[in-house]
């Protein structure tokens, strides 16, 4: 019993010894640190693209399962991890995202900070009692289980991880080197975009854009960014984009409306990127010929 006592210092039922204890903690710890790094970044995206909110597209346990495999925890670690499932991938609830918001927003706006805290005040009461009634009103009108409820998040948020754990269990997994090559192309495409906004004044693509691209809130929202993102280019970029979305729309509906879009997008940015390509330099300064009065007193 004075064994048990000594090494149990959080008394984690899943750990059958000392060892095994200490080894937890530290991928605990290290899963912990790799959730603060995500949610910083998180943050940032969300504070920077106006997003209202932001889905990781891999948790922290997810990373350390593609770069190492499951076969470095145990099962009764996999169980543990899974428990954190449904706070570390929607970082609706990380407060450093609505954080970051608002001192970007507290800096903008006429008022300052007092009118912000005063916003944030209304809309946190506002939102919690309105999300939580429109929930419930909806639950119990068409029922929680009935086919015309949404399966996200009434059904398949809370057995979401336990599928994913049930899937890690039947086969575990190795080095995902898919996924590990998937991180390190976005990098390079990430970088990229960093180095063509930072070398051209007028690059129209936004890293963050791409970053939050492939995000759920884009999935949602992303024809309001999309008109906004066309109002804010040329007259000719406007007028194009607004005569191949009516043009799409009456050939052939939303499908041919993405079609067509998408071929007139493409014809007018490889026309921008040609432009910028071949957009005229400044010629060297040509050093101004002496003057005779000069050559004189020489």
């Amino acid at each position: 019993m004075s064994v048990h006592v000594q090494y149990r210092i959080y008394d984690l039922p899943w750990t059958a010894g000392e060892e095994a204890e200490r080894r937890f903690r530290r991928i605990l710890r290290n899963a912990f640190v790799v959730y603060l790094l995500v949610a910083l970044v998180m943050g940032r995206l969300v504070a920077e693209s106006g997003i209202p909110t932001a889905m990781w597209p891999m948790p922290p346990q997810e990373i350390i399962y593609a770069l190492a495999g499951t076969t470095v925890v145990t099962r009764r670690e996999l169980v543990a991890f899974t428990w954190l499932r449904n706070f570390d991938e929607r970082y609706a609830d990380a407060a450093i995202m609505h954080q970051l918001t608002g001192l970007r927003l507290a800096a903008e706006l006429p008022g300052g900070k007092h009118a912000m805290h005063l916003a944030l005040a209304v809309a946190a009461v506002v939102g919690i009692v309105g999300g939580m009634w429109a929930l419930l009103h909806l639950y119990s009108t068409y029922g929680l289980a009935s086919a015309i409820t949404r399966q996200w998040p009434a059904k398949d948020v809370a057995t979401m991880p336990w599928r994913f754990l049930q899937g890690l269990l039947d086969k575990p997994r190795a080095l995902d080197l898919a996924r590990v090559n998937g991180m390190a192309a976005g990098g390079l495409v990430m970088a990229l975009l960093v180095f063509l906004r930072g070398r051209y004044a007028s690059f129209p693509l936004h890293p963050i854009g791409y970053a939050v691209s492939a995000n759920w809130a884009m999935q949602e929202q992303w024809f309001p960014f999309l008109v906004s993102w066309a109002l804010k280019l040329a007259v000719v970029g406007q007028v194009a984009f607004l005569g191949a979305l009516a043009a799409g729309l009456h050939l052939g509906g939303l499908t041919g409306a993405g079609w067509v879009v998408s071929g007139v997008t493409a014809v007018y940015f490889g026309w921008y990127f040609w432009c910028l390509a071949t957009w005229p330099t400044d010629p060297a300064p040509v050093p101004a010929a002496p003057s005779a009065a000069g050559e004189g007193a020489a």
